[in-house]
């Protein structure tokens, strides 16, 4: 066994190695090392054949596993990536015919849908072979798997944002065969051109509509497409967001419990069908042929279900389990495991870096540990009821007793599986703590006690039923009732605070310790041992700020993240124990913004858990769009902005249903914080007095990755506004050291009064927050010889509709500025007052799924100059 295992280790560290690497490994050194790793298990297999086994022979069959993996996963990434190789990406619309091959998504006004290119107007210029599109909903009816279009599309390479705390949208879609996104324009019109088989996705459409038909309520419809068809995407947000911070999220997806329930279904209605014939009892033992039953219909509801990696793990373990059982084999339960996850890894390498890959093998290795306990706790419940029974005649014959009450009854009948229930959940919940902190940065905190309540609500009631109403419509009825009375308890469960637990960034080697840790808290071993373990949990709780991934700045220090949110502007600014947060990116027409996506899980990355002030610089959604996701997700002590009197965001709680003091930024005014300096440069007091018209539009296009609408456009186009932009000053009270500019969007008059207000000496800063995104309309050069910047950041939309930054702008900007960083190249950016430059996240960890992606872009100049 040790031997099996070692090789799954050895493929599993393969697999990781090559997805760690910076750049994918080339086509003939894959090759080459392919062909290395064949001779190497060769001449290690016939070694170990004559009986020679020996540490060299083993060792180099470890080795040769190792190299095989690693050199078949770069050759199939270099296979995607060849796809994009050499050529622009097109600046207008092309002409493209589609078929649909997944199942469509609704976002708000939006439809989401994959597609595979037949024929293209411009196949010379490199058309990728799948996309992901995305097309307004007055635009063209609701797509369908199998359905070909003849689409006009504004395609473009895969590029997603990079954040601290942000997940990789860009790498699933890698995975799944994605090489591009595009957005689908009226002219040409869309025009549906005939229908293929669309296969299993069809089936599943068929049933998601079905459902919606029958349950008006779109949450709970959701939820039931969720648990029957494996759709996650019609799910509503507000639900997904309760379900985290309850810590049900497993529950609500497709899960191994519900595949391998309903494997056992069918295993036991098999068995009893199987065993009334004799004849096929005669070909085929009935409890085999009732076990491959299981692993068909296990299989049958995995494909239905999406394949996702929990579903997929217990198929595979499923089926290992039946072949060696059918073959007379017994292998202990680790070879089993180790055998699923090498399997799944085989078949996508890229399910390594999935949340779902480590929470799904995990949990079944903890159960799997757990196992010994809970025969043990069965089988002294069980003796405790065959004592009672035996002694029961004898206690009757002395002293008559009474028959049990039904409490007593019910009690006696409960209390063991609910014991069991218990000694699960905590078990699992403390093995799987560190997984969650690694994966999510959070854990719930009343999440194994809302569990112990869900767990057979949803697996006993919701997902037979659900299941059911495919075959008696009726029983989605019943199903819709039970949801909706989980949502309610679930959502009186997250509304304290402290339902949710969050960690700011952490190194991966403390998750890995703590991971390797926790088990031993669950196995049966010495006490003493056990706490040896516990260093790595306390650590992980207590995070000291040093061992954090961004540390904060010490007393008389600041620090600056300018995240990465498309066309809007976002920045933290940190001290020692104060937190401020200058705007919060763009709001998209659906209800999605950058608040809840992107500024939200950076704060938390960098242990921000309450605003001491948060900025709106002025009326414009791109700026303000995220604000209100902000105020529902955490404390804010104060805010600063420009907007009139009576604006609705002045009116908003918090998370703690505090309605933040308003204080206008006027300039002249200052504060210090933590020996650090913060002075409002602009707007006058005069300003405010008179508030003009012209209130920013955001627009979100519809051309992002993973979960919500994209990048989108949100730049604000009243010139008013923009006049009242609020600028902000950061420097060291004792005014040494660097200072950062924050500018908001203003413009040329903006920035000619401002050298007449406030001059060299206040205007000079070595981190310039470019003003309006790069607009042709600011960065003056009379404003930026006075600024005179070391590194300017310009918080730009990829591939925006308004060409900033404006070229005119960048070649100012170059002039003066040592880095000139944008975010569609450098990420967010990160800068500490006492490091010489700052940290661009996209070159921070740069996966080769990000590589060569921005080529043919109007701001490819900067490239070279983007280094960390």
């Amino acid at each position: 066994m040790q031997a099996w295992l070692l090789a799954a280790m050895a493929w599993t560290a393969g697999v990781a190695l090559q997805l760690s690497s910076d750049a994918a490994v080339s086509a003939p050194w894959s090759v080459a090392g392919m062909g290395l790793a064949g001779v190497m298990g060769l001449v290690a297999a016939l070694r170990l054949r004559l009986h020679r086994p020996g540490y060299a022979a083993q060792a180099g069959l470890i080795m040769a596993i190792a190299l095989m993996a690693w050199a078949s996963t770069g050759w199939r990434a270099q296979a995607r990536l060849a796809d994009l190789a050499g050529g622009a990406w097109p600046q207008d619309a092309q002409r493209l015919v589609v078929k649909v091959v997944d199942l469509p998504a609704r976002l708000g006004s939006t439809w989401r849908f994959e597609g595979v290119v037949l024929d293209a107007d411009h196949r010379a210029q490199g058309v990728p072979g799948r996309l992901r599109l995305y097309a307004n909903t007055g635009l063209m009816a609701a797509p369908a798997p199998g359905q070909v279009w003849a689409l006009t599309v504004r395609w473009r390479p895969l590029d997603g944002m990079y954040n601290p705390g942000g997940w990789d949208p860009t790498r699933s879609l890698f995975a799944r065969g994605v090489q591009a996104q595009g957005t689908v324009v009226a002219e040409p019109a869309p025009v549906c051109l005939h229908t293929e088989a669309g296969g299993i996705d069809a089936v599943r459409l068929a049933i998601r509509q079905a459902i919606e038909r029958r349950v008006p309520e779109a949450g709970n419809a959701g939820v039931l497409a969720g648990l029957s068809v494996g759709d996650q995407s019609a799910i509503e947000r507000a639900d997904w967001l309760v379900f985290q911070r309850t810590g049900v999220a497993h529950l609500v997806s497709i899960s191994g419990p519900h595949v391998l329930m309903v494997g056992w279904l069918a295993g036991w209605l098999g068995r009893r069908l199987w065993s009334r014939s004799a004849g096929c009892c005669r070909w085929w033992p009935a409890p085999l042929a009732a076990a491959w039953m299981a692993v068909g219909a296990a299989l049958a509801y995995a494909a239905l279900a999406g394949w996702g990696i929990p579903a997929q793990r217990t198929v595979w373990m499923m089926a290992t389990v039946t072949a060696l059982r059918t073959w007379g084999v017994r292998w202990p339960w680790p070879l089993v495991w180790a055998c699923a996850g090498v399997v799944v890894l085989v078949i996508d390498p890229w399910a390594l870096w999935q949340a779902s890959f480590w929470l799904s093998f995990v949990a079944v290795a903890t159960m799997m540990i757990m196992a010994p306990a809970m025969d043990a706790l069965s089988a002294r419940a069980s003796t405790d009821g065959l004592h009672d029974a035996l002694q029961g005649p004898v206690a009757a014959s002395a002293l008559p007793q009474a028959t049990p009450s039904w409490p007593m009854r019910l009690w006696r009948w409960l209390s063991p599986p609910a014991a069991s229930l218990w000694a699960t959940q905590w078990r699992a919940s403390l093995v799987l703590a560190p997984v969650a902190l690694m994966c999510f940065q959070s854990i719930s905190l009343v999440g194994m006690a809302v569990n112990l309540l869900a767990i057979p609500w949803v697996g006993l009631l919701i997902v037979p039923l659900s299941l059911l109403g495919v075959l008696w419509a009726p029983a989605w009825d019943a199903a819709a009732m039970a949801v909706e009375v989980m949502r309610v308890v679930l959502t009186w469960a997250s509304a304290p605070h402290w339902a949710q637990w969050w960690l700011p960034l952490f190194p991966g080697w403390l998750g890995a310790w703590a991971l390797l840790a926790a088990p031993w808290f669950i196995l049966r071993v010495p006490a003493r041992w056990r706490w040896w373990a516990a260093p790595p949990l306390v650590a992980l709780c207590v995070l000291p700020p040093g061992w954090r991934t961004l540390p904060p700045p010490a007393h008389g220090h600041w620090a600056v993240l300018a995240a990465d949110v498309g066309q809007g502007t976002a920045v933290v600014v940190q001290t020692a124990r104060h937190q401020l947060l200058f705007d919060a990116g763009v709001r998209f027409p659906s209800g999605s913004d950058m608040g809840e996506r992107v500024v939200v899980p950076a704060l938390r990355a960098l242990g921000v858990d309450a605003l001491d002030l948060m900025v709106i610089s002025h009326d414009d959604l791109d700026h303000h769009g995220g604000t209100a996701s902000v105020l529902k997700a955490m404390p804010i002590r104060a805010l600063s902005s420009s907007l009139p009197d009576g604006h609705a965001l002045l009116n908003r709680p918090d998370a703690q249903g505090h309605v933040p003091h308003h204080l206008p930024c006027v300039a002249g005014r200052f504060w210090v914080w933590d020996g650090v300096r913060f002075e409002w440069l602009h707007p006058a007091a005069e300003a405010h007095e008179v508030q003009g018209e012209g209130e920013g539009e955001g627009e979100g296009e519809g051309e992002g990755e993973g979960e919500g609408e994209g990048e989108g456009e949100g730049e604000g186009e009243g010139e008013g506004d923009n006049a009242r932009s609020c600028v902000l000053r950061v420097q060291a009270l004792n005014g040494m050291g660097p200072a950062a500019l924050l500018t908001g969007d203003i413009e040329s008059a903006q920035e000619a009064a401002l050298i007449e207000s406030v001059g060299a000496s206040g205007l000079r800063s070595e981190v310039l927050i470019v003003p309006h995104h790069g607009s042709a309309t600011s960065s003056t050069e009379a404003f930026l010889d006075l600024v005179e910047p070391q590194e300017a950041v310009i918080q730009v939309g990829r591939h925006n509709r308004y060409g900033h930054p404006h070229p005119a702008v960048l070649q100012r900007l170059t002039a003066r500025a040592t880095r000139v960083l944008d975010t569609p190249h450098c990420g967010a950016y990160w800068r500490h007052s006492d490091q010489p430059q700052g940290l661009c996240w996209r070159q921070h960890e740069q996966p080769y799924w990000h590589a060569d992606r921005l080529r043919g872009s109007a701001q490819a100049s900067l490239a070279a100059g983007v280094r960390p």
